[in-house]
């Protein structure tokens, strides 16, 4: 952290008894050297519907190619990080009219790189794995949609272009990290534009 910022909030906390008293009232340390606080939650998109055609170039065979959509979230991967306790210090400062939301909070030194991260950037921090939402599939399989018989088996393997993926977060000051510190993982992640499906299927017929 940056020892500036640290001090200057801490003289503030020390220096006003109202804030001081509103912080310990709100459990929240009265130093922020005492910070340790940090949320995170992810979730994963991989719901996906579909819109396909299956082609049988024989009446005779089960074989097929299939081709069509999936259509679904654009984020594959979000994650959400908030100091809590951080955040709601600077907000009690805020309704002492000590606004210090814009001043930086952090100074991370990463490869010799230092990037600057503000008290706005340690509130809501979202960052995302992005595709496609429509995403082309191509497929090859075996098995009917309504089987001759009483019961059958559908087996198909494919793959759908969802694009390049790509790192995103919705800080300025944290997505110049991810773009200089994480270029190798996003220079990788190109090589991923298309994702693998395989599909085995029982069809009942009535």
């Amino acid at each position: 952290m940056d020892k500036n910022i640290i001090t200057q909030i801490d003289d503030i906390v020390a220096g006003s008894p109202d804030i001081k008293s509103t912080l310990e009232s709100l459990g929240l340390p009265t130093s922020v050297r005492d910070v340790t606080t940090v949320n995170t939650t992810s979730t994963l998109g991989l719901v996906n519907g579909k819109i396909l055609v299956d082609f049988y170039p024989s009446e005779t065979s089960s074989f097929h190619i299939t081709g069509g959509f999936f259509i679904g979230p654009k984020k594959l991967v979000k994650i959400r990080g908030e100091m809590v306790e951080a955040v709601r210090i600077l907000d009690v400062l805020s309704e002492h009219d000590e606004h210090l939301f814009n001043e930086t909070y952090v100074n991370i030194t990463i490869n010799g790189v230092e990037y600057s991260i503000s008290g706005n950037d340690i509130r809501n921090i979202d960052g995302e794995l992005v595709i496609n939402s429509v995403k082309p599939y191509l497929g090859i399989g075996f098995g009917r949609a309504i089987p001759k018989r009483r019961v059958g088996l559908n087996f198909e393997i494919g793959a759908y272009y969802h694009g390049t993926p790509k790192l995103t977060s919705n800080k300025v000051n944290v997505q110049k990290a991810i773009d200089n510190e994480l270029y190798g993982v996003n220079e990788f992640l190109k090589k991923l534009p298309v994702y693998p499906v395989l599909s085995l299927k029982i069809n009942i017929g009535l």
